[in-house]
This record gives structure tokens, C-alpha cells and sequence, in this order.
């Protein structure tokens, strides 16, 4: 995350915003403030605070929902979708452009050692869940 967080700030934005971003484009509809905070994991509070900053700029709009006044619809504008989409295509280009440089064998050890760590990390994180489970079950107190 660090080298998209560096690349983000090259081009003049955060990687949460840029995600963000992206989020939206691939969006039909757009989405509402909880969805991206469950995406980008951070507190609806923080997610609320880089929406206003990407408001100010142009790139979003929200929109009250008529079913629920309290939730909004966030939505790119013109002008952020145009953003949105160049950035995908140049980030999607130098991707493919690495990827093309490396052998198959290298690519294929990239996504299996990419899917080993996501399986035991999973496999770790369910394992702390379940102790913190544990100790605040009352059998332990």
C-alpha cells in the first residue's frame, strides 16, 4: 500500500481518496458514506471528512435518499468520473507494464504466495477472534 499511497500523493491525492475514487467508478449508483467507510476500513467520522474534502473539489456530489433522509447517496461528478477513469487506466497501465516484465514463473509465484499470505492471514485473524471470544466468555471470569 505504501508505493499506491506514494503514487497517490504524486498525483495530488490520498490513497484513501483515491480508492475512493475508484470505488465510485465501479459503482452503478454510486454508494452510501457506511459502504465506503466498510471498504476502505476507517470510521464512518473519517470517511465523512475526506468526502467533504473531495466535495470541495469537485469530484463528488451526495444526494439525500428519498427512503431515508439520513443516509446519502455519494456519487461522482463529471469532472470526478473523468479523474476516476484516467487514473484507473494510467495505474492499470503501469501495472500491466510490470507485469510484463516479470517470467511466468514469477507471476504465477506472485499470485500464489498472494494467495498463501491472504489464507493464513485469515486463517490468524479468526484465530484472535476466537481467543477474544473466548476470554470475554463468562466461563473465564
Amino acid at each position: 500500500n505504501a508505493l499506491y499511497d506514494e503514487w497517490a500523493r504524486w498525483k495530488g491525492l490520498t490513497v484513501n481518496s483515491l480508492f475512493t475514487l475508484f470505488q465510485l467508478y465501479e459503482s452503478e449508483g454510486g454508494c452510501t458514506q457506511q459502504q465506503i467507510a466498510d471498504k476502505l476500513q476507517q470510521h464512518k467520522q473519517t470517511v465523512s471528512a475526506l468526502l467533504d474534502k473531495m466535495e470541495e473539489r469537485g469530484y463528488i456530489c451526495r444526494l439525500t435518499r428519498e427512503n431515508d433522509r439520513r443516509s446519502k447517496r455519494v456519487t461522482l461528478t463529471e469532472e470526478g468520473r473523468a479523474l476516476a477513469g484516467s487514473l484507473r487506466e494510467n495505474l492499470s497501465s503501469v501495472e500491466v507494464d510490470v507485469l510484463g516484465n516479470m517470467t511466468p514463473l514469477e507471476r504465477a509465484g506472485l499470485v500464489d504466495g498472494s494467495e498463501r499470505f491472504l489464507f493464513l492471514l485469515r486463517e490468524r485473524y479468526q484465530k484472535e477472534k476466537d481467543r477474544a471470544a473466548a476470554e470475554k466468555s463468562p466461563q473465564n471470569h
